[in-house]
């Protein structure tokens, strides 16, 4: 037995799976393991394709989120019409979904980066102004 597993409590020299990592029983940890391979290789792909027209961490400069918006907005519209391949980079349209709204992700943690972008027109009222009666999910436009 190695000099490491003699200073461990309570190890009798079994290995059998039995271990526990804090990241198991810790909330507050995020459990990444639970990505799918999937979601972070469409993201992948995505961007390789944006490497390829723009450049590499373009995105990272910043962009409109209106424009990102309407980018997912019509990729869920091809993706809803069974149209699997967007035309102008031969990828599925989740794959751009996906770097979409990574990238929307990315400007939401690091809002003193991005703020400047943020030209959403609509938002959820609060109350409504004529009773001042409350409507949950109202849709208005920003003043």
């Amino acid at each position: 037995m190695s000099e490491m597993f003699d200073e461990v409590p309570d190890y009798d020299g079994t290995v059998d799976g039995g271990g526990l990592k804090d990241s198991q029983v810790d909330k507050s940890k995020i459990p990444i393991q639970l990505v799918p391979p999937s979601l972070i290789n469409a993201s992948g792909r995505a961007l390789a394709h944006g490497i390829d027209k723009y450049a590499k961490h373009n995105w990272m400069r910043g962009m409109a989120y209106s424009d990102l918006i309407g980018a997912i907005k019509r990729h869920v519209s091809h993706f809803e019409s069974q149209e699997d391949v967007d035309p102008d980079s031969g990828l599925h349209p989740l794959d751009h979904i996906s770097a979409c709204v990574t990238f929307l992700t990315y400007y939401c943690e690091h809002p003193n980066e991005y703020k400047q972008f943020d030209d959403r027109v609509f938002k959820v009222a609060e109350t409504d102004t004529d009773d001042k009666k409350t409507i949950p999910g109202r849709v208005t436009e920003h003043e």
